[in-house]
């Protein structure tokens, strides 16, 4: 897979997030869980598809074009495990965001295979016996996405650490004008958590990356925002001179 349908991937999982959300509104709540674990699914597949060994990626690719015989997402998992790549080493040195993910995922599959009556509508609006107050079911649904939004954020981790890399000012100053854009804190902070950033930065993608970019020149802030934001500061010629050879011909 190239970095194209790469993308087309992360964009159909936010898509889903984003319906999930519009059909919890409207009161559809079984749709709205298979729209959070199809985001899941999504980034697994993403995930399948890049880091299987050579030999395996071709064949399974086909498949999911054609629409044919594909694995579900345990069955990928257990794939990408064996396979000794990329997500393997993740998988080894990230347990609390697996472990996570997995009672993520068994909690949504109670929502969209009806387990319990509490997951039928007939149920949930009988004049009698319904549910008098959804205050805890909103809430769920609200924690529900944001594990959602954890994963598929840090699935993507799994093909391109610069949303991670690019947050280290050591790395940003240092790096080509890079069309994505950082993870921010606030962001880490109240979907991902530092502790599971922490643990990806002990995985082989992030710091094989991170060592190919740290004895590159650190730019100056000038020619950082010359390259960056195609902000000039005219009062700054000696900064810009200095390392003239940093910035590309054309901004």
């Amino acid at each position: 897979m190239d970095t194209n349908v790469g993308n087309t991937f992360i964009m159909e999982a936010e898509q889903q997030l984003i319906n999930a959300i519009e059909l919890y509104e409207l009161g559809y709540f079984d749709c709205a869980y298979y729209s959070l674990r199809s985001a899941i699914d999504l980034s697994t597949t993403m995930v399948f598809l890049c880091d299987l060994p050579d030999n395996d990626r071709g064949k399974y690719l086909k498949d999911w074009k054609n629409i044919e015989d594909f694995p579900l997402r345990g069955t990928m998992i257990a794939k990408l495990k064996k396979a000794n790549n990329l997500f393997c080493d993740m998988y080894d040195k990230m347990p609390n965001f697996f472990n996570r993910a997995h009672v993520l995922s068994s909690r949504l599959n109670k929502f969209v295979h009806k387990q319990g009556l509490v997951q039928f509508y007939v149920s949930r609006n009988h004049p009698i016996y319904g549910n008098k107050s959804d205050i805890n079911f909103i809430e769920d649904f609200e924690s529900d996405l944001k594990e959602c939004i954890a994963v598929v954020a840090v699935m993507r981790l799994a093909i391109d650490p610069f949303p991670v890399l690019l947050m280290d000012e050591e790395i940003l100053y240092r790096c080509f004008d890079s069309l994505t854009e950082p993870y921010s804190e606030n962001f880490v902070s109240e979907y991902i958590g530092k502790d599971i950033i922490e643990e990806y930065k002990t995985t082989d993608i992030y710091r094989g990356t991170y060592k190919s970019f740290e004895n590159e020149e650190k730019k100056n802030q000038t020619v950082f925002d010359i390259m960056k934001h195609q902000y000039i500061n005219t009062t700054k010629r000696d900064d810009i001179f200095a390392q003239l050879h940093l910035l590309p011909y054309t901004i």
